[in-house]
């Protein structure tokens, strides 16, 4: 096996103009004006809280896998933003045209299909078959 021969030391200097230069280092900017303090951050978004919260369920849940835990508890936390809808014409039981929707947000994907019926409340959609409005 052939292995790379390092430099013999490396001067804290030298790590720290390397440190500065590469742009995952580089500190958050401190200047009001372009961005809100950290603390500011996690007061307006009450981060604080959230955290101690996951972190009492974990401890509580005596979870064997913390960090899963955690980010599985943070995630149901979260509300369900739709990302996407597909939908399409099907036909029901009794040979009826109706529409199904698969729903998709970050916490999964969902079906749900209309009943094509004789429903008469007042409330209810109105089925526009072949444009005739009586129906």
């Amino acid at each position: 096996m052939i292995f790379a021969r390092l430099p013999a030391a490396t001067t804290q200097d030298n790590f720290s103009k390397r440190k500065t230069q590469n742009p995952r280092y580089r500190p958050l900017r401190s200047n009001r004006e372009n961005s809100m303090s950290i603390q500011e951050y996690i007061e307006e978004h009450g981060l604080g809280k959230k955290v101690e919260d996951v972190i009492n369920a974990a401890v509580k849940a005596k979870a064997p896998e913390p960090i899963a835990f955690m980010a599985e508890y943070l995630k149901k936390q979260s509300p369900a933003t739709i990302t996407k809808v597909v939908a399409r014409q099907i036909f029901d039981s009794r040979g009826n045209p109706t529409v199904e929707a698969d729903v998709y947000t970050h916490k999964g994907m969902f079906r749900a299909m209309t009943p094509s019926g004789a429903s008469t409340g007042i409330h209810e959609a109105v089925e526009l078959r072949d444009g005739d409005v009586t129906k």
